[in-house]
């Protein structure tokens, strides 16, 4: 089963009102981001639950009754499974933006009962109606929400959004979302007074080859903690330096050769290299300090 890792979690307790607010800010946010973008209009959405922390014995029961409750619910076309041993899945259809989300993202379906106690994963998936300029290009963000059902309500412990690449998706259980205070701070402010900020939401809603594209950086400088970290530090460092120190070697014989341009490119390169360089050792050595 997953696990959260964390200095200090949220521990906001929300009920159906609060998570379909989270979800009609999600929603205003892209509206946003298509404005200043230039994305298509229009978007669709797609609510998953998932649920964790319950007995593999008990795994097939709770399908079963969660199945029963879905199919009664407000749910567009449910559908309730088991993605793994240690996870069960409650999702909607891709539905139509001007269709309404089901209420609290599914919170009601899971009031009481076997579920009280789970760890609870909403994810608020808005995915752009591809037009004639993005048609090839997708746009899509997902919202997720991370807690445990306690009484008939959430208690939120963290949250995160994931691109059209997914690739957050390993990285963000063992480190907080960057813009995660932004998010909590920016969606208090929608609640008093509808105000949606611009810069987030340029920030969570991009094409997937910007995503693809940040996902690659990230995995350059970060060493994932689920496996022995030496060898990826050593390789990292090795690479890093093997790098710059052929970029600098190249841009010495380009000067030397006077193919001026060649060598300016190439040292804009280094820059690049050198500056992805600083994030991997400014990001370990805040672990080391965390860690002291």
């Amino acid at each position: 089963m997953k696990h959260l890792i964390r200095k200090q979690f949220l521990d906001r307790t929300w009920g159906a009102n609060d998570l379909d607010a989270a979800a009609e800010f999600w929603l205003r946010l892209y509206e946003e981001a298509a404005r200043v973008r230039g994305f298509p209009p229009t978007a669709r959405h797609a609510t998953e639950v998932r649920l964790r922390g319950f007995p593999r014995a008990a795994a097939e029961s709770l399908v079963k009754e969660l199945a029963r409750r879905a199919a009664s619910s407000d749910f567009d076309a449910p559908e309730v499974g088991l993605a793994d041993p240690d996870t069960i899945t409650l999702s909607s259809a891709l539905t139509p933006g001007e269709h309404r989300p089901p209420v609290g993202l599914g919170l009601p379906v899971l009031a009481g009962g076997p579920f009280d106690g789970l760890f609870a994963e909403f994810r608020f998936r808005v995915a752009a109606v591809p037009g004639r300029v993005f048609r090839r290009q997708s746009v899509e963000a997902t919202l997720i929400l991370i807690g445990e059902l306690r009484g008939g309500v959430f208690v939120l412990k963290t949250a995160w959004a994931a691109g059209g690449t997914g690739w957050e998706e390993d990285i963000l259980w063992t480190g907080s979302w960057p813009q995660e205070a932004d998010w909590v701070a920016a969606f208090d402010r929608f609640r008093e007074s509808e105000e949606v900020p611009t810069k987030l939401a340029k920030k969570v809603f991009v094409t997937r080859g910007a995503a693809r594209a940040g996902g690659l950086v990230v995995r350059l400088i970060r060493v994932p903690f689920d496996r022995p970290r030496l060898p990826g530090l050593l390789a990292r460092w090795l690479g890093f330096v093997g790098a710059l120190a052929a970029i600098g070697y190249g841009c010495y014989e380009l000067v030397e050769a006077n193919h001026w341009p060649a060598a300016v490119l190439l040292g804009v390169w280094g820059l690049f290299v050198a500056w992805m360089f600083s994030f991997f050792v400014r990001g370990e050595n805040a672990l080391e300090n965390s860690s002291t």
